[in-house]
């Protein structure tokens, strides 16, 4: 017979065993499907739309923004060098590249950085209401994504800069330094979600705690990265899930307190 779903606020400071997290979750939500496919669906209502928009600008902005530039740059050397020669014409031509790149690169890891920032609130209001529902204090419903966008607003959508803007100059290095994000700032953003810490101190003690607790953010974030790639065909119940998973494993770490729980 299965154990019947606690939902009550947890001390935290504890690595729990990674399978029982994953059989509670299960129990969790399997319990009050219900619940939590309201919530999923009124986030990925908002969240797909501004996704899909931000896809098309993103590759619309790289064709143009590529052949633009590479445009500006032959035509500002041809001046140059029709001004003061050829020599400095190809002078000229190499640092207008050089300056164009960097510009490009500049871009897409602003691109990143907003997108993240757009989507934050979103995120963390969904985090926050199925963190209640965990400790048997709210509800999960179709507005769960929409109940606490304003909360904390000012370090949500800053956290999500920072954090965007981290993956998306470690994606440039051959993409795979990028996955070291979810293993070493898994617990990144709950912090500032759920314990209202500071873009700058939530990147800190995640990188600390990490270091103190390595076999357990090693798993979760593994386990967690696995579960993404099934829960990406799943719509709606699969992002859910993992968003459960995510916060319980958090709450057991850092515990439902104001004050996180620092082990």
């Amino acid at each position: 017979m299965a154990e019947p779903v606690v939902r009550e606020p947890v001390v935290g400071g504890d690595a729990p065993d990674v399978g029982k997290l994953l059989n509670a979750t299960i129990a969790d939500v399997t319990d009050d499907i219900g619940p939590y496919l309201l919530a999923g669906l009124g986030h990925t209502l908002v969240v797909m739309p501004i996704v899909l928009v931000a896809i098309v600008v993103m590759y619309l902005g790289m064709i143009f923004g590529m052949f633009g530039g590479m445009l500006g740059v032959g035509i500002f050397a041809g001046i140059i060098g029709s001004m003061l020669g050829e020599t400095a014409g190809g002078v000229s031509m190499l640092l207008a590249q050089l300056l164009f790149f960097l510009a490009f690169f500049l871009g897409i890891v602003a691109f990143g950085a907003g997108l993240g920032a757009l989507l934050a609130p979103f995120n963390a209001s969904l985090t926050r209401a199925i963190a209640a529902y965990q400790r048997g204090e709210g509800e999960l419903t179709f507005g769960s994504a929409f109940e606490t966008l304003s909360q904390d607003v000012a370090k949500v959508m800053g956290g999500a800069v920072l954090l965007g803007a981290i993956a998306m100059v470690l994606v440039m290095f051959c993409y795979v330094p990028v996955l070291l994000v979810p293993l070493v700032l898994g617990f990144y953003s709950p912090m500032i979600y759920l314990h209202g810490e500071g873009p700058i101190s939530a990147l800190k003690t995640s990188v600390v705690h990490f270091q103190s607790h390595m076999g357990y953010h090693l798993t979760i974030g593994a386990l967690g990265m696995a579960m993404g790639i099934f829960a990406s065909y799943v719509p709606v119940l699969g992002p859910v899930f993992l968003a459960a998973f995510h916060v319980r494993a958090y709450r057991e770490m850092f515990g439902d307190g104001e004050e996180l729980v620092l082990t």
